[in-house]
This record gives structure tokens, sequence and C-alpha cells, in this order.
């Protein structure tokens, strides 16, 4: 994979896209910002396979300055459990390159754990593959230091649903739990929280 493709993810809920507005403005954002100038692609409910019209279905968009494919996918949440905490000071992420190398390699550190946190100038951030949201027991709080502003991270603070500070490593204790994040994986799925003592140190 070159630096100059992305990956966009969308969920699709029985035949519907959701937010889609939203990932095609990030489209155009990201290619604005690498080739000066955006080329809008249609995407459309008529390209979802007929036996994928049902249930929670990934479409998963690869470009660079144009379109290059649309793929579309059934979609299961990856139950994570525990996380290592990891350096990732070197890695850039703020666009969703479609090379992973870099993330592949904290990935590889994880140790007996599901997934990483990646730590970035002594700041907490994101997954491997998720933002993340820390419960206190009254709130939810992310990170504000990210590697990639989520979708669904964004709309939920404009919602007021969440709220966001800087989180060091050291901080940790004070929450109870922490919840994955992304445009495939909301709190309306139920989903089961890390438990802060699931959180290790290599």
């Amino acid at each position: 994979m070159t630096p100059e493709l992305f990956i966009e993810t969308i969920r699709v809920e029985n035949g519907s896209f959701q937010h889609l507005d939203v990932h095609l403005e990030r489209i155009a954002a990201t290619q604005q910002e690498v080739f000066g100038a955006s080329t809008p692609f249609p995407v459309s409910t008529a390209m979802l396979p007929k036996d994928l019209q049902i249930g929670i279905v990934k479409c998963r968009i690869l470009y660079g300055r144009t379109c290059r494919s649309i793929t579309f996918s059934p979609y299961k949440i990856r139950k994570i459990s525990s996380l290592m905490l990891v350096n990732g000071d070197n890695v850039d992420y703020h666009l969703k390159y479609a090379d992973r190398d870099n993330l592949q390699k904290l990935f590889d550190q994880r140790g007996a754990c599901d997934d990483i946190l990646i730590v970035k100038d002594g700041f907490v951030t994101d997954t491997s593959f998720s933002n993340i949201v820390f419960y206190d027991g009254r709130t939810f709080v992310t990170p504000s230091h990210t590697l990639l502003n989520g979708t669904r991270r964004q709309r939920l603070l404009r919602q007021n649903k969440i709220s966001e500070c800087p989180i060091r490593p050291t901080d940790l204790p004070c929450f109870q739990s922490a919840f994955l994040i992304n445009a495939m994986m909301s709190f309306e799925d139920n989903l089961t929280p890390v438990p802060i003592t699931n959180i290790r140190k290599p």
C-alpha cells in the first residue's frame, strides 16, 4: 500500500447506510488535504448485495484521487476484554491510511491482551482500530488526544453524550471501565466494557 491510498468504513444497517454524509465529507477532506482537490463518487444502496440487506454490514471504500473499490461484508463485533499500553510516539494516523503497517507493529506488542491502547507524547489516544471512552461511574470521557478523530466520537461529543479531556496513563485508575467505539460499534450495541484493571503495562 502507498501512503496515497485511504480507507473509509461505513456501517450499513438493514440495507441503510448510517451517517453516509459524514463519511463522504471525510473522504473529500482527506482528498483535499493530500491531493489539493476532491473527486466525488457515488455510494448508494443499489450497490449492496441482496444477501447483505439484513443485519449489520461493513462497507469498505478504498480510494486515492479516485475510488479504487467498494466492498461489503457481514460484520461481527470483535470481543475485546483486555488492552496493552504501548508507545506510539512515531505513529501518524490522523488520516485513515490504507497502509497500517505501523499500527500492526504496535499491535504485535499486545502480548496476551486482545488489543492495544496507544500512548503518544505521554497521552492516552486510541486502540489499534477504535477510539476509546472511559467511564468513572458517573460520566463518559474520551481522550482529547487521538490518533484519528473518528466520526462516531465526533457525533457523541456534539450530542454531549461524552466529554473530552487529556488523559495520561497515570489517570486510568480514576476510571472503572472503557468502551471501544468506531463507525461500526456504538453504545447502542450494548458493548461489553473493558475493566480498567484489564488495561496493562508491558
